[in-house]
Order: C-alpha cells, then sequence, then structure tokens
C-alpha cells in the first residue's frame, strides 16, 4: 500500500495539464487555442491523466455501452461526437474517465463479476439522467444527501431500478443535490457520490480530430522540433551505432519517425518473445519493408512456453518471463551485432508508470552496460503521440482501431482481465491455449475455479483492492463468502 501511494504521488506530481478550448470544443495541451487564440479552460482529470483518442472499435464501444446503460433515447442525453478522450484510472480491473465536450462524464469499468463493461456516472451524465427521466435514476424527496447516506423507500418520489448491479443517478426534489446510488436490500438506495447543483450545458460544436490538430500545432512542431534536435546531439555526443527499439507500438512508430527526421534511415529493433500478437508481428515485419529497413530480430522462439512448464504462469510479482523472453535474446543479439557498444533510441515517455517518471532520458542499460538507450519523446503525452501521428500521416498498428490501448505480450501478467477479453475475442485459438494451461496447473495445484475467472495466477500476493472486489462480490451474488486467502 505504501509503494501504491508513493507511485500515486509520483504520478500526481508530473500530471499532464489538459485544456479544452469552449469555443472551438477541442482538447488543447496548452493555455490558448491555436484556431480562435481564445483563452482554454482545465479539464480535472484524475492523475496521472495521459489521455488518449477514443478510436474505431473503442468509441463504438463506449457509445454502445452509454446505449445499453441509458437506454432507448440516450442521444438526448449524451452528444455523439466525433472527438472523444480516454483517461486511464486506477481500479480493480481495467477503468477509463470518458470526457466529452472537456466534461468527465462518466467512468467506464471492467466488472470481474460479470465479466462486462459498466458505467458509472459523473455528475454531468446523472445530472442529464435525473433532468431528462432517462436510464437508471430516483428523485428523492429529502433537503440533501451525504455520501453513505441510505434513503428508504418512503423517501423516493420516482424510480427507475436497474435489474442488476448499475449505479442509478439521483436527484433531490428542490433541485440542488444530485449523485449516484447502489440498490441495496430492500430497494433501497445507499448514496455512494453526491454533488452539488451547478449550471450544466453541452457544446454545440462537434468538430473533428482534424480541427484538434490545428488547435495544437504549433506545440506538435514545437516538441517535433525539440525531439529531433535531441536525437542530433545525443548521437553526436557518443558516436555509436543507432538503432530504434521498435515494439510496433504508437511510442516506438514516432520514435523512429523523429531519429529518421534526424538521422536518416537506421534499423529497427524488434523483440519477438514468442507470444506477441500475430497482427504486431506482421505489422513490424511490413514497417521494415516498406521503409526499405533493416530488420534485427531478438526472437526468444519457445523459450516461454518452455519456461511455463517449468516456473509455473508468469506473476506481477515473478516476472521470470521478462529475462527469458526479453532480456536473454536482446542481450544475446545486441552482443553480436554491437560489441563496442550501440545507442538505442527508445519510445519511453514519463507518464506510463511512476517507475518512468523518474528515469532520466539517457541512460546506460543496466543489463547490457554496452548500450546506451535515449528517449526522445519521453515527455510526450499520449495525446500528443496520437495527434503526431495523425498530424504527420503515419500508420500505426491496426490493433489500436480494433479496441487495444497498450501492445506487447498477449498473455502478460500486468495486463487487465478487460484487455484479455480482446485477445479472446480476436484470438480465440491462442487464448484457448493459455486457458487449458491454467486449467491444468489449477487442477494439479487444487485451485479453485476463481483462481481463474478473476485472474488470481497473475500474482503470488494478491493486492487487497482486487480482493476485496471480489470478496463483496462473491457475498453480494453467492450469498456465501470466499475464503481469498485460499486461492
Amino acid at each position: 500500500m505504501l509503494f501504491l501511494d508513493k507511485a500515486f504521488s509520483v504520478l500526481k506530481e508530473i500530471s499532464v495539464k489538459l485544456f479544452w478550448c469552449p469555443k472551438c470544443n477541442v482538447p488543447i495541451l496548452g493555455r490558448r487555442c491555436n484556431i480562435c487564440n481564445s483563452p482554454t479552460i482545465p479539464v480535472k482529470l484524475t492523475p496521472p491523466g495521459d489521455v488518449r483518442p477514443a478510436l474505431g472499435f473503442e468509441l463504438k464501444r463506449v457509445y454502445s455501452l452509454l446505449e445499453k446503460y441509458l437506454g432507448k433515447g440516450w442521444e438526448k442525453i449524451v452528444p455523439k461526437r466525433k472527438v472523444v478522450l480516454l483517461n486511464k484510472i486506477q481500479y480493480p480491473d481495467m477503468a477509463d474517465e470518458v470526457i466529452i465536450d472537456g466534461q468527465v462524464i462518466c467512468h467506464r469499468y471492467y466488472d470481474l463479476w460479470s465479466e462486462e463493461w459498466r458505467i458509472k456516472p459523473s455528475y454531468p451524465l446523472s445530472f442529464k439522467m435525473v433532468e431528462e427521466k432517462t436510464g437508471y435514476y430516483a428523485i428523492l424527496n429529502l433537503p440533501k444527501i451525504t455520501r453513505g447516506y441510505e434513503v428508504h423507500r418512503n423517501k423516493i418520489v420516482e424510480i427507475a431500478l436497474p435489474e442488476d448491479k448499475e449505479y442509478v443517478a439521483v436527484g433531490t426534489l428542490n433541485k440542488k443535490m444530485y449523485g449516484i446510488a447502489k440498490v441495496i436490500r430492500g430497494k433501497r438506495l445507499r448514496i455512494t457520490k453526491v454533488w452539488l447543483w451547478r449550471r450544466f450545458s453541452w457544446n454545440r460544436s462537434n468538430p473533428s480530430w482534424k480541427d484538434v490538430i490545428r488547435a495544437n500545432e504549433r506545440r506538435l512542431l514545437r516538441i517535433e522540433e525539440e525531439a529531433i534536435n535531441f536525437v542530433k546531439e545525443v548521437h553526436y555526443r557518443y558516436k555509436l551505432p543507432v538503432f530504434v527499439s521498435f515494439s510496433g507500438g504508437k511510442d516506438s512508430l514516432v520514435t523512429y519517425h523523429i531519429v529518421a527526421k534526424a538521422l536518416g534511415k537506421v534499423p529497427i529493433l524488434f523483440n519477438d518473445t514468442g507470444i506477441e500478437l500475430p497482427d504486431t508481428v506482421s505489422y513490424v515485419k511490413e514497417f521494415a519493408r516498406k521503409n526499405n529497413l533493416e530488420l534485427i530480430v531478438a526472437d526468444a522462439e519457445d523459450s516461454f512456453w518452455r519456461g511455463v512448464n517449468v516456473l509455473g504462469p508468469p506473476a506481477r510479482d515473478y516476472r521470470w518471463c521478462c529475462k527469458l523472453a526479453k532480456l536473454a535474446p536482446i542481450s544475446k543479439k545486441v552482443k553480436t551485432l554491437f560489441p563496442k557498444g550501440a545507442l538505442s533510441f527508445v519510445g519511453q515517455r514519463k507518464f506510463e508508470s511512476a517507475k518512468r517518471a523518474v528515469s532520466p532520458r539517457i541512460w546506460r542499460n543496466r543489463w547490457m552496460p554496452e548500450i546506451i538507450a535515449a528517449a526522445p519523446i519521453l515527455t510526450w503525452t499520449s495525446l500528443d503521440v496520437w495527434m503526431y501521428i495523425l498530424f504527420r500521416k503515419l500508420i500505426p498498428n491496426k490493433l489500436y482501431y480494433l479496441g487495444f490501448d497498450r501492445l506487447g505480450c498477449w498473455l502478460c501478467p500486468a495486463s487487465e482481465m478487460g484487455e484479455f477479453k480482446d485477445v479472446k475475442r480476436l484470438y480465440p485459438s491462442l487464448w484457448e491455449r493459455w486457458d487449458e494451461y491454467l486449467k491444468k496447473y489449477a487442477i494439479s495445484k487444487k485451485l479453485p475455479k476463481e483462481w481463474i475467472k478473476y485472474g488470481l495466477w497473475r500474482w503470488i500476493k494478491v493486492p487487497g483492492d482486487v480482493k476485496r472486489e471480489i470478496k463483496v462480490d462473491y457475498v453480494d451474488r453467492r450469498g456465501v463468502d470466499l475464503d481469498i486467502n485460499k486461492l
């Protein structure tokens, strides 16, 4: 818990400052809009606030989830915008703040029990649900409401109850307070969040991502120039052979583009762990072919699958897989090709984790001291990266448009169950292989099916928030306790 508090403190300190132009209705990473020169207003986000666009399948998923939650007439409540942002937040599993018109309208989160995405309204959505009497709402005959308060049926003037564990938007009859609640025994409501009334209305314009690029163009040109100059300076200082560590993800794509602008074509190094998604492997090969680049492959072959039969499932607190499938093949390849050292440009960004937030921009690799690593886009936000991709018309891995936020080993224990669901959806045969292994392992260790259902194999020591979430759900659904400590 102390580690998590410290990590959150670090991320809070470096939190992204996102602004919104109320006139053009676009996100801005600065105090003024490049289109209309109007001052912008800050958007309050959960740290680190590394927002990303909802693109392709993700955008469809947001709207289909809102439609499912709000029901018929949902578009009266939420405008269907082209520009929607997602901000990853801490939950027992995968969760994001959904930002529309510069407002966090709700959280969308992956529910471990139902294995479905759900909605938790914020003020704008709660307010509109109550005012329009749409979706799950309740009007309360109370002068005020407080968090934790239990509302009895005789204080509910009007209500539309959910069948399942959905949140209910609530408002007082005097229209002075709004909030959200959960249904508890006896069809009472327990208030979980409250807000005082404040004026709220949607913006009237529906801009595109082209407008977002125009509004941030000066910033994009500035950070591009700075990154190019950084690459040139580092290259001049060390005078070593250069390659770009290329994972097939958005950050390494932008990093390669920056390095190529600074130095011309350089080789790319791809670590094929043996558990990369097939489309990522194909993308990397095609990228090298189209750009006529030397592709260096550090191939782990079947090291992971041989290792898992001896060492058991990898875990967040038992990461034998990184040494076997990443470090070993990369080290071997680099030492063979660059015995006198090399300069590796990487797509590392400080907003990705607390550890990366305090990382220097240039460092000597701990495991391969002959390699100097440098991060040209260390201070770029995810929004910077995506705007730059659109601005320079780069072609990213198609998996970003199919629901994936991050790429890498498809069964990585650092992933959330919501991410694994997308792997199952697109690559059922891959997931079936892993699922069969987990079932056999669980039988051999006499572990219950919940160990697989909740993805508890991802830890040696299960964290407290996950334990609590599972225990509460289990008691609530089954009426019996679950000894999580035995899992």
